[in-house]
């Protein structure tokens, strides 16, 4: 049982938290009276206290918590460093676990009595080394989920309802079988051996099936290419441009579709995941803004090249110093990326700029950090947080700038860590001194803005920033599409929290709202 989770909507909701509130540094969790685990040990703050501090003290110097503190046996106080907006603070608890205390008390007195990095890290090398076995860990009744494994090997895993378990009232379902992810999953949903699978809207086998699509939730993440400043051309604004009318938006969704994604073209360059644009920017700000083509439009393109002062000579584009120009991209080598970049590269070779595509298996992202590329394939978000920090995060999967602390020079991929863009919003030239802005001081000022005015006033800019100057182009933006065998099983109808998460019919089942029809 996870503490939180990153809903649909930008919120943050537990199904088994009583109270997440936010005071300034502060956020204050309560737990609920009475839950206790498989062997009737009950769950206390102690449990939380005692997860957050081991996971603080291996991040001793970079975690952005200050401290935990046990308010009574219900309630743990979280202290961050520095200010965060509350949604984030609230947002430190997606996906997090707690434990047992008394698996890893030891642990945590010694953390508490080291006085130094270098005894930090000794309990933290003891701690990689400690390991409970599956048995013992459920032998002890140390789980605390509606489910409790039985038997289980490499293939799968069967577990039965823990009938006194709190969420155990709202469902009918004795028991599960969860099969391991591999290769013979969508053959076994084909053969109607599945209640639950991934598919996608154009899958006509469902109809063979007792499979029926229950959900498609607007997904947080967006997969994008970065634009490495550090070429020459692509330090020009107007060949930047270019790529953006030259890349086929529209065939490289279809492609991310065929290799396997449910996934549609970007609309508007704004950084941010179009479902959260209401929110955080309103329709009064995005109508103004620069509207890039979303076919392959190479007239536009050509525009662009020209205005940047290049020229077509042999159907090959020529920099105003006489260069041919070309750029190397990076992929990685799977389907689902390996197709739109082909389809990406194909435009422009079409176009008459050479590209060089270099296919990434394993160590995709060590290769990546390495920063030479001229374009480079990546994730646009990591984590389910749609919450524009995310998206403007100083870091590969967001927008990564350079040192927020300096003001002067480059970062990593030549974007100036000072800029100048126009103040006038969808303006494509700057007009008089225009407006001076640093974007990886403002990731950091969105992270810590502690009003709803602020971190849409903070998001707006970034978003024009973005729009305006082309740092990278996001050019689809994923959904999950969820079946269930509707024939059988239904969704209890009142759910709390919602279902509006990236697997709503797992969420359901470990909620017990899942119940025979």
């Amino acid at each position: 049982m996870g503490l939180a989770n990153g809903h649909a909507d930008g919120t943050v909701q537990s199904r088994f938290l009583e109270d997440i509130s936010t005071d300034e540094r502060e956020m204050t969790i309560s737990i609920p009276e009475g839950w206790t685990y498989w062997n009737g040990d009950e769950i206390t703050a102690e449990d939380l206290y005692t997860a957050f501090e081991l996971k603080r003290y291996q991040n001793y110097d970079s975690t952005s918590y200050e401290s935990h503190e046990i308010v009574d046996d219900y309630t743990v106080k979280r202290t961050f460093k520095s200010p965060v907006t509350p949604t984030l603070m609230q947002a430190s608890l997606v996906g997090e676990p707690f434990v047992h205390s008394e698996l890893f008390s030891d642990y945590l007195e010694d953390y508490e009595d080291a006085s130094s990095a270098d005894e930090r890290e000794s309990v933290t090398e003891e701690l990689i080394q400690y390991t409970i076995s599956a048995e013992d860990y459920i032998d002890g009744g140390y789980g605390t989920g509606v489910y409790r494994p039985t038997e289980w090997n490499s293939d799968r895993a069967d577990a039965e309802l823990v009938e006194d378990h709190p969420m155990a009232e709202s469902t009918d379902i004795p028991g599960v079988r969860i099969y391991a992810v591999g290769g013979e999953t969508d053959a076994m949903a084909r053969n109607n051996t599945l209640d639950r699978a991934g598919v996608h809207p154009d899958d006509t086998w469902m109809e063979s099936t007792d499979l029926e699509i229950e959900r498609t939730i607007n997904w947080f993440r967006a997969q994008k290419f970065i634009l490495n400043w550090n070429n020459k051309h692509l330090s020009n604004l107007n060949v930047r441009r270019a790529i953006m009318a030259i890349m086929p938006l529209e065939a490289m969704s279809a492609a991310a579709n065929e290799g396997g994604y449910n996934a549609e073209p970007t609309q508007l360059q704004t950084g941010l995941r179009e479902s959260i644009h209401g929110e955080y920017l309103g329709e009064d700000f995005t109508e103004q803004l620069i509207e890039y083509p979303v076919a392959s439009d190479p007239e536009a393109a050509g525009e662009y090249m020209r205005a940047a002062g290049y020229s077509e000579e042999g159907g090959s584009w020529v920099s105003p110093d006489g260069e041919q120009v070309s750029f190397n991209i990076l992929s990685r080598s799977n389907t689902g990326q390996a197709l739109p970049t082909t389809a990406f590269s194909d435009a422009l070779n079409r176009f008459g700029i050479e590209t060089e595509v270099n296919a990434i298996g394993e160590d995709y992202y060590t290769t990546l950090q390495n920063w030479e590329f001229d374009m480079g394939w990546v994730w646009h978000v990591a984590s389910a947080l749609w919450h524009p920090t995310s998206y403007f995060s100083n870091d590969f999967y967001g927008v990564r700038i350079g040192d927020p602390g300096e003001t002067e020079g480059t970062g990593e991929t030549g974007i100036p860590l000072t800029m100048t863009i126009p103040s006038e919003i969808g303006a494509e030239e700057i007009s008089g001194s225009g407006q001076e802005i640093r974007p990886a001081q403002l990731s950091n000022d969105l992270r810590s803005a502690e009003s709803t005015e602020r971190v849409r006033e903070i998001t707006r800019t970034l978003s024009w920033w973005f729009n305006y100057s082309l740092p990278a182009i996001a050019y689809i933006q994923e959904n999950q599409t969820r079946a269930l065998d509707t024939t059988n099983f239904e969704i209890v109808s009142d759910t709390q929290p919602p279902l509006n998460v990236s697997e709503p019919i797992m969420e359901a089942l470990f909620n017990g709202r899942i119940r025979q029809k």
